[in-house]
């Protein structure tokens, strides 16, 4: 793949910038191996052997053992093909001049899935045509320092075909087999970015996504988008938070970040899955206090409060996310009052509707390196690290600390907010997603376990525990179409 990519890259170099590319000279150990992802492959291709080890010890049967160590093997080597090439695409780039390339970019109030799926393509050509009649593409040229292949948002383009297969029962990779232009709209929605349906329907927001997440029982409305949601919000999950004010406990209001991070992560979640039910009503506040992302705070069977912080190193949509994972957990799943997953209890009870989840989570290396901590003796280093400033330090484990992250409520908000992200294809939620997959958030390894807590998961752990919840939330019924 290295090798390939190299070979591909300086080709193009040539065409694009033939007066000053130059031959690439790449050193394999930089991009493939250890370098990948800083831990002995040998120990990374002995996970799937893992996987097949502990089902067998749980009782399960050799074929079902047997798939799930394939099913990992499957997910560990697509990833190591895929981090091969991103780690050749910025080692030969570091060595080049740039590129110049250019990319169609959506423009009006609704756009064909033609041109979308056109929008996730960068092009050589600089005077691109109209792809058809009415085309309002905007043709926009792009210096880069690398050339970032032909498709540069996957993610939609995966998505489309996806919702084209959905409604027809046939997609076509290169468009044509099926008439793009006439069976899909994109819907602008704020910040979120395109929104997918169908030309004889009306997109009324997140609120049309009824209990089962795909529209419900009752015709879509006619009625256009807002573009501020009313008081009541978009479905049960929004109708349930309204905006707080100064009161007695001196909570501060939210700001028009807070609330657009707020009803960015709930439009997010409107598109994996619904409510069955009415939720509580709860006030949505500012969270301050710098070392805090935010809070879902309950007494007893009462929601009290929630609160987020908009600043960005907090990573504001996604954490809105988790905390709304906490509410639903306490208010949204099983008995109305009660968190589901349990309060300060440390493993979920063998009855609970969560059991599978649980057992997913604690196949996972993240979650085994938490419980290894617990363990740790606080008076024992458990790394040596260096700060992004260049600062030596020595990591401690705080007991308390970690006990609160290997929680399974905790674990569940964590787990939930990565759910989201990935199924919905949000590129917010999935970018910092991607900030906070780093434990020790950009802290360096010299020598130890790890630079920091683990809390998310890398994606190649994280698939099974995304099909867990899938099958979760599709025994509840609230799991809509992905």
């Amino acid at each position: 793949m290295a090798s390939l990519t190299a070979s591909y890259l300086e080709t193009l170099y040539r065409e694009s910038e033939a007066d000053d590319a130059h031959p690439i000279d790449l050193d394999f150990d930089a991009v493939t191996g250890r370098a990948l992802r800083d831990v002995d492959p040998e120990e990374v291709y002995r996970r799937p052997f893992k996987e097949v080890w502990n089902a067998l010890s749980k009782g399960e049967s050799l074929d079902v053992a047997t798939t799930r160590g394939a099913h990992r093997l499957d997910t560990i080597t697509a990833t190591d093909l895929q981090l091969a090439r991103t780690h050749t695409v910025r080692e030969v780039a570091a060595d080049q001049d740039g590129v110049t390339y250019t990319v169609r970019e959506l423009f009006g109030e609704y756009d064909c899935a033609l041109c979308m799926i056109a929008s996730t393509q960068r092009y050589h050509k600089r005077d691109l045509q109209p792809i058809h009649p009415g085309c309002n593409c905007i043709v926009k040229t792009v210096s880069a320092d690398y050339d970032p292949g032909q498709i540069i948002d996957e993610a939609k383009l995966e998505r489309i075909h996806e919702l084209v297969q959905e409604a027809t029962g046939q997609s076509d990779r290169g468009g044509r087999a099926i008439d793009y232009r006439q069976i899909i709209i994109a819907r602008k929605h704020g910040e979120i970015g395109p929104v997918l349906t169908f030309q004889d329907h009306s997109f009324i927001g997140p609120g049309a996504i009824g209990p089962t997440g795909n529209g419900g029982d009752e015709p879509p409305s006619t009625t256009p988008a807002q573009p501020n949601p009313p008081e009541d919000g978009p479905g049960p999950l929004g109708s349930s938070i309204f905006d707080g004010g100064a009161n007695d406990h001196d909570e501060t209001p939210p700001t028009v970040r807070t609330r657009q991070a707020l009803d960015h992560a709930i439009a997010a979640i409107a598109r994996v899955h619904g409510m069955d039910r009415e939720l509580p009503r709860i006030p949505l506040y500012t969270e301050t206090r710098p070392d805090y992302g935010g809070v879902y705070r309950r007494v007893g069977d009462e929601s009290v409060l929630l609160r987020i912080n908009p600043a960005p190193y907090a990573h504001p949509e996604l954490t809105a996310v988790h905390e709304l994972g906490h509410f639903l957990d306490h208010q949204g799943i099983g008995e109305p009052g009660v968190m589901s997953t349990g309060l300060d209890n440390d493993e979920v009870a063998p009855d609970s509707i969560f059991a599978e989840w649980w057992d997913a989570v604690q196949r996972t290396d993240t979650h085994r390196t938490l419980r290894m901590m617990k363990k740790w003796s606080p008076k024992m280093r458990w790394a040596k690290i260096e700060q992004p400033n260049g600062t030596i330090e020595d990591f401690y484990v705080s007991r308390e600390y970690v006990s609160y992250l290997a929680r399974p409520r905790e674990v569940f908000g964590r787990a939930y907010a990565q759910w989201i992200a990935t199924r919905s294809y949000d590129p917010v939620l999935m970018e910092q997603l991607h900030e906070l997959s780093d434990p020790g958030m950009g802290a360096k390894l010299i020598t130890g376990f790890t630079a920091g807590y683990p809390g998310q998961w890398p994606a190649e752990e994280f698939a099974e525990i995304a099909d867990a919840l899938d099958e979760l939330f599709e025994q509840l019924g609230l799991l809509g179409k992905l």
